[in-house]
């Protein structure tokens, strides 16, 4: 168990400052993007989350091979290896999960911008934006909130095992598979993106805890194919 958790410290201190740099930049895009509209036009939230969801997508991309060269060089199984990088994106979802609420209530003040969860189970979806129709008042009951955390917390953590799940196959695999790899990767957050911006992603209450569930036994078989992949993964030249 020290041995994961020293993985999962290694790993989570190389990415702090990455992290905070890509604040940097969201907090100063957003200061631009409130100084350049106005009132009637809308930010939209699922950027910044999907843009989190991206940017810990190439944190798994980048968390493989170094962290591996160490647990290799210092003696550390390779199950140990698997449950601290995998355990290091825990404490690092829910945090930037609550930064990214923070960050939306605040911009709300200035300007309509909905979550994730305000598009899926809120009233946000029958607003007529283009005619202005309906006037969006965000609710910032305790409930909303913790599913606007618990689903970006679910998403980050998925599109973290996703990057490092993708990482590992491109590790072990020969050029022609490479490609073919790095295609399927861009493919799915395509999808990824695209399921965000269809009404099919627009769901009832009920279905949303489902839909959660589901993503939970995604992640949980990314994280089998992670073991099965790191099993007989070999050291190779840097």
């Amino acid at each position: 168990m020290n041995k994961s958790l020293k993985i999962a410290k290694i790993n989570t201190n190389d990415m702090i400052k990455p992290i905070i740099i890509f604040y940097c930049i969201v907090v100063a895009s957003l200061i631009l993007n409130l100084a350049l509209v106005n009132s009637n036009i809308h930010l939209m939230t699922k950027e910044l989350e999907l843009a989190t969801a991206i940017f810990l997508f190439v944190c798994g991309l980048n968390s493989f091979k170094e962290n591996f060269y160490f647990a290799q060089g210092n003696n550390i199984s390779r199950k140990s290896f698997v449950k601290g990088v995998i355990g290091s994106i825990f404490p690092i979802a829910i945090v930037m999960s609550i930064i990214d609420i923070v960050i939306n209530r605040v911009v709300n003040i200035f300007t309509e911008m909905p979550t994730i969860y305000d598009m899926i189970c809120g009233s946000y979806a029958s607003i007529d934006l283009l005619n202005n129709s309906t006037a969006w008042v965000q609710d910032n009951s305790i409930l909303v909130i913790f599913n606007s955390v618990l689903i970006c917390f679910i998403l980050y953590c998925l599109a973290y095992v996703l990057g490092l799940a993708i990482s590992m196959l491109y590790f072990r695999c020969n050029t022609i598979m490479k490609i073919l790899v790095s295609v399927i990767g861009i493919m799915i957050l395509n999808l990824l993106s695209f399921v965000f911006d269809t009404p099919i992603f627009e769901t009832q209450f009920g279905n949303f805890y489902i839909g959660l569930l589901s993503d939970i036994g995604i992640f949980i078989f990314l994280v089998g194919i992670i073991f099965l992949l790191v099993k007989n993964a070999e050291v190779k030249g840097k």
